[in-house]
């Protein structure tokens, strides 16, 4: 299920569909598109040839390619938003990550707490130290509500569904 709230599943497979291309041979080209940016960021990070094994036979990264079409869509703009040179870019993929899936809502709210976690106040921190420090966890506190007010509707729909799908084992 799709809905104007994580419109870019449904936006980028009527793209597809529109220009006559093969539903399997476009959905392989964002596998690809997935992989190559997965083994682009390990490499960035110099991980080890054992570690990019882990990560490409992982469970969860075969489900990304295989049948969680949204979630995909979203890892792959989250991926890109990290890769990204330049700060406006960076964001502009994360903006792009939310209109495939909520859940990378959930992951750049995780991502964004480093910054809380870093933060140290102390009598010995300048006023102006201070506010510099504070100013992306309080903007990203702000866009949080944000969300959580426009799309209420859409998050209660989904815990609703969730809810009534038997247990909280599904929902968690």
């Amino acid at each position: 299920y799709t809905g104007y709230a994580e419109p870019l599943y449904g936006i980028a497979m009527r793209v597809g569909s529109n220009f006559g291309f093969d539903k399997d041979t476009y959905v392989s080209f964002f596998n690809v598109t997935l992989f190559l940016a997965i083994l682009r960021f390990l490499r960035l990070y110099r991980a080890g040839a054992i570690f990019t094994f882990l990560i490409f036979s992982n469970f969860y990264v075969v489900v990304l390619a295989t049948g969680a079409e949204r979630l995909k869509f979203a890892y792959i703009a989250l991926i890109l938003a990290l890769l990204a040179n330049r700060r406006l870019v960076s964001v502009m993929f994360l903006s792009i990550s939310f209109l495939a899936h909520f859940q990378s809502f959930l992951i750049a709210v995780a991502y964004f707490s480093k910054s809380l976690a870093r933060l140290r106040v102390s009598r010995y921190v300048k006023k102006r130290r201070l506010a510099s420090n504070l100013a992306v966890p309080v903007v990203f506190f702000v866009a949080t509500v944000f969300v959580l007010v426009r799309f209420r509707s859409n998050l209660e729909g989904k815990l609703d569904a969730y809810l009534q799908a038997g247990s909280i084992g599904e929902f968690v």
